[in-house]
């Protein structure tokens, strides 16, 4: 491929718009990139200046940035400018641009770039809320979190278990340790487990008894963390609390209930015995003789001991002692009639029944409540997992080793669809061989014929029980053939909203393999299980994301509750502003102001929040420097669940450089440089708009030509500095000569005008035209060097007909070069064969007698 093409393919295919550009606008190329950035055809952007696409605000700033371009000062620029599409949309794009001049030649063509920005605009909109959803879901949590330094000080707690204890945040943090909110039995029990800590890093399920500040009890369950620096020195721990005050209250509730319902006994679902004190039985019910296969006669013969295999009646009697003085739990294995062994939870309660204290006994098989208890635990330790920000693979790597766990005849595998939904990657596995690893990993969603892929195509479970139908044709499935296993099941993980966001696959040896009832049950619960690891590690990295964006932002951006007192701002609010965070937080926004900006503004931008919750505009403020500046500023309102405000979110950024760029880019648009007087074109506007008004008002309007006579002479024997000081003192003079009202121009080298609106009579245009006359008839003095010039003037009236603007213009050019013919040094109206003012045309020389007397008309 030549040179030639391959800059062609790569115009045509650049991700980015690209354009050559004519020094009048118009694009000589484009590419489709900027065509579908600017909503036009190409044949469409052919024929229109690109330029005038500028959004308004931004053309001057464009048009200066140009022009430096083509005086030579730069040799490109790049600029954050807004676009106006075909559509009326605008569009924020980063545009480069670039002069092509061969080396001593004039310029010839731009070279135009255009990247989309519009989406960085609108991060800084966005990531307040992931920060505060961050917030929210530790504050809120349905248990308690709370952390404790090396010296057992409370130094981070949530909201949750703040209101679980009844105090202020800061009554607890530094000044409160874990062991002050300790009730005296539960302070043991938490030494020892906190001495395990230190030594594991970790411990579970450990159930304490808190009191709160109103000194009431709260029975909690403790899991905690041990928190290590590099060496593996103790920090800290961090700690997480569940409320289990309920679950006691209903375990007292239902010990009363069996005392009083000793009736029931015998028709309980669960085996049931009485032991007296001396350990003897005293009843059982039907579920125990079913249990251990044994006639009740028999078992109220028998001492527990002999059906007990795992305890002695020595260890019964000292266990069933401690049941004696409180409730007590134990397991144990239960031998039956027939020598099968069966594994109980036993529940030993005391009660008293006509005066007697006996022990209230009740085993469940224990099998079902343990797959219970491991399937709770491996939720709460997912949810924890996902809580201290573990990575997606350890936390789907638990729920793989969970279900191996509780199903050893199961390999797991846990895939997620990557971010262009084109592949699935596996991330959590447990009891797979490394080839069917492989084959999992980076699955081709579209190619792919295993059940895994097509339970994501067809969003439904997939059961291959016969993998050696499909091992011919699908790489995974014919890997996990080979690996041994003959069933392979897949189930797609869906969102909350029902999008498929991964897939859960098991693998058997036994073919024909489908899942039962309790199966059933534990695939429903991994897949909730990973739904849940997924969509909040897709959160977290989002928030991570606008984090990371809400850091890094070139805009201040400042966060206040619904009192108005800021609670976050990012580093560059304190770049713009010079106030740190901890001079900022806690105040109004208001302390940023200059003072200078009306109150009738900010009037007008509550107005607009109170209404829409939205705002943006200019404003004033001060650094703490001292220094003004000028801030863009948009504020969005963040509401709660009932409609109130939560949060108000304001993005600022500082355009004070920008201000006056465009304001010089205006000055130098309209205003004349050597004199400071407008220029031809401020003058054409100010011209259109006072002819306006005389037609509205019926009032004269006069428009005077001024040239210098003499000025070339001048400005030949002295130089052309003198001549421009020449120039910049005549239009002092004449300045000097008309009302605040009247507009003096200066239209390029030695031609001034003078614009009088609302007169009603000659005198005053007469007076003013021979006062010009006369100070600039008066000499010129430059150090030693003196200079003479006259002023040859020639003034057009608008009275009530209609008039063009041009057609004054030429009316008063031609007056002007009549007062030339006639001497110079003087003035001439402009006068045609039937006036403006109604009365017949007067000759040349001036005879004859126009409507206002005293003039004096020339003929064009």
């Amino acid at each position: 491929m030549s040179a030639g093409v391959g800059l062609r393919v790569a115009f045509e295919h650049a991700p980015i718009g690209m354009a050559v550009v004519q020094l009048d606008g118009l694009c000589c190329e484009c590419n489709p990139a900027l065509a579908q950035l600017l909503g036009y055809s190409r044949e469409e952007l052919a024929r229109l200046p690109l330029f005038d696409l500028t959004h308004p605000d931004d053309a001057p700033v464009s048009a200066l940035q140009r022009q430096l371009l083509l005086d030579g000062t730069d040799q490109s620029f790049a600029l954050e400018n807004r676009y106006v599409k075909k559509d009326g949309s605008v569009v924020w794009v980063l545009l480069s641009l670039a002069l092509v001049r061969a080396p001593g030649q004039a310029p010839q063509c731009y070279i135009a770039q255009m990247q989309d920005i519009s989406e960085r605009r609108r991060n800084a909109e966005t990531l307040v809320r992931y920060a505060e959803e961050i917030e929210d879901l530790y504050q809120n949590a349905p248990c308690g979190y709370h952390s404790v330094d090396a010296r057992g000080y409370i130094v981070r707690i949530n909201d949750t278990e703040l209101r679980w204890l009844g105090y202020a945040r800061e009554e607890v943090l530094g000044r409160l340790r874990t062991a002050d909110i300790l009730a005296p039995e539960s302070r043991p029990g938490y030494e020892t487990a906190f001495q395990r800590l230190r030594e594991c890093g970790e411990v579970a399920d450990v159930e304490l008894s808190l009191l709160r500040k109103d000194g009431s009890r709260l029975d909690i369950s403790l899991n905690a963390t041990a928190i290590r620096d590099g060496s593996g020195k103790y920090l800290r721990s961090r700690s997480t609390l569940h409320d289990i005050s309920e679950r006691r209250r209903i375990e007292a509730l239902l010990a009363a209930q069996n005392a009083r319902s000793a009736a029931l006994l015998r028709t309980a679902g669960d085996a049931m015995l009485i032991l007296d004190g001396e350990a003897r039985v005293r009843d059982v019910n039907h579920a125990l003789c079913r249990m251990l296969g044994y006639p009740r006669e028999a078992l109220l013969a028998m001492h527990p001991a002999q059906w007990d295999a795992r305890h002695s009646a020595l260890e019964l009697r000292e266990m069933l002692a401690e049941g004696c003085t409180q409730s007590h739990v134990y397991e144990a294995e239960w031998r039956a009639r027939d020598g099968a062994l069966v594994e109980v939870e036993i529940h030993a309660t005391r009660v008293t029944l006509d005066g007697e204290g006996l022990l209230y006994i009740s085993a469940r098989d224990a099998a079902e409540r343990k797959r219970h208890t491991r399937r709770e635990r491996a939720h709460r330790r997912v949810l924890e997992l996902l809580a201290r920000g573990a990575p997606l693979a350890e936390a789907l790597g638990f729920i793989a080793e969970a279900m191996r766990g509780e199903r050893p005849d199961w390999s797991v595998a846990l895939s997620v669809i990557d971010a262009r939904r084109e592949r699935l990657r596996l991330i959590g596995a447990a009891g797979l061989p490394v080839e069917l690893s492989a084959a999992l990993d980076n699955l081709d969603l579209a190619a792919a014929d295993c059940p895994a892929a097509l339970a994501v195509r067809a969003c439904e479970r997939v059961m291959d029980t016969h993998l050696t139908r499909t091992a011919q044709h699908a790489p995974a499935a014919a890997a996990a053939a080979a690996a041994g296993f003959a069933s392979f099941w897949a189930l797609p993980v869906q969102s909350a909203t029902g999008e498929v966001v991964g897939v859960l696959s098991v693998f058997q040896r036994l073919a024909g393999a489908r899942p039962d009832k309790q199966q059933s049950a534990l695939l429903a619960l991994a897949g909730a299980l990973s739904s849940i690891a997924i969509e909040r590690h897709d959160a977290e990295e989002r928030l991570r994301m606008a984090g990371h964006v809400y850091q890094a932002s070139s805009e201040g951006i400042m966060v206040t509750d619904a009192a108005n007192r800021i609670i976050s701002v990012n580093p560059a609010f304190t770049t713009i502003t010079g106030y740190a965070a901890g001079e900022a937080l806690g105040r109004e926004p208001g302390f940023l102001g200059s003072g200078e900006t009306p109150q009738e503004s900010f009037a007008g931008m509550w107005r607009a929040l109170q209404d829409s919750g939205r705002w943006q505009g200019e404003i004033l403020n001060r650094r703490k420097s001292g220094e003004s500046y000028v801030g863009w500023l948009r504020i969005n309102t963040v509401y709660d669940q009932q409609g109130a405000v939560l949060r108000r979110i304001g993005v600022f950024s500082d355009i004070t450089e920008r201000k006056k760029s465009e304001e010089q880019v205006w000055q130098q648009a309209n205003f004349d440089a050597l004199t400071g007087l407008p220029n031809r074109r401020l003058f054409r506007d100010r011209l259109q708009q006072e002819l306006r008004k005389a037609e509205r008002s019926g009032l004269l309007l006069a428009l005077m030509f001024i040239d210098l006579d003499k000025f070339k002479a001048v400005n030949d024997r002295l130089g052309h500095e003198v001549g421009d000081r020449l120039l910049a003192e005549a239009a002092r003079r004449i300045s000097g000569c008309v009302r605040a009202a009247d507009t003096v121009a200066r239209l390029g080298g030695d031609e001034f005008t003078v614009i009088l609106p609302n007169v009603d009579a000659p005198e005053p245009i007469e007076r003013v035209a021979q006062d010009v006359i006369t100070r600039l008839e008066q000499e010129f003095s430059f150090g030693a060097e003196t200079a003479q010039v006259s002023a040859s003037i020639g003034i057009a009236l608008h009275a009530r007909e209609p008039m063009s603007l041009d057609e004054l213009i030429a009316r008063a050019d031609a007056a002007m070069y009549a007062a030339k013919s006639a001497g110079r040094g003087c003035f001439r109206y402009y006068a045609e064969p039937q006036s403006a003012v109604g009365a017949e045309a007067p000759a040349a020389d001036g005879a004859g007698e126009p409507k206002l007397p005293g003039t004096r008309y020339c003929r064009a």
